[in-house]
């Protein structure tokens, strides 16, 4: 069996939305070609429509785990998880204790090949390097799963006014960065 190595091709500047796209609702009209990749929020939205399902078959206690990407409703207990350090997927850097809603986590350990991960900037064409992990907690999966990568490209700062979610970052040099509702047990060297 052979096996096939991923190489990136040369990257290009996407054009702007506007360039490639009108949008109209409730349609969308593609005017130039484009590629939509709806990675950043897309397991999040299904994991939500999943949760939706078993609600409208009166199913009101679940979990559901989406390769860590998370929904989580009991009115009963929370659910402790584990957030796996970034560097070693065999250990966790501590301890969230989800209570109802959604955990999500976007780090560049997985998805690697030659100096790239799953993110890439458009406006850079590289991967972000200033943050290893983030994980973000908020009311929906979608939310979170959207917020997980865009924390990767735009200061929180930016995003909080606008979305309603709970973040923390780790850093390569191991310092982290949190909101101050991101309750998470930490763990020390």
């Amino acid at each position: 069996m052979r096996s096939i190595a991923c190489r990136p091709g040369a990257l290009h500047t996407p054009r702007a939305w506007d360039e490639a796209l009108k949008y109209h609702f409730p349609f969308l009209r593609i005017i130039k070609p484009a590629v939509l990749d709806f990675g950043a929020a897309g397991k999040g939205y299904c994991i939500d429509l999943i949760g939706a399902l078993l609600q409208a078959h009166g199913i009101a206690t679940y979990a559901i785990d989406a390769g860590g990407d998370m929904l989580y409703r009991n009115s009963a207990s929370t659910l402790r998880v584990g957030l796996e350090h970034p560097e070693n997927p065999r250990q966790v850097i501590g301890i969230y204790a989800l209570a109802g809603g959604s955990i999500c986590c976007s780090a560049g350990n997985r998805r690697a090949w030659q100096g790239f991960h799953h993110i890439i900037d458009p406006r850079t064409l590289q991967s972000p390097r200033d943050i290893l992990s983030v994980w973000v907690t908020a009311e929906t999966a979608l939310l979170a799963d959207a917020m997980a990568t865009a924390l990767f490209l735009v200061p929180a700062a930016r995003l909080a006014p606008k979305f309603s979610f709970e973040y923390l970052l780790m850093r390569p040099n191991a310092s982290i960065e949190r909101s101050s509702g991101f309750h998470a047990e930490l763990f020390t060297a």
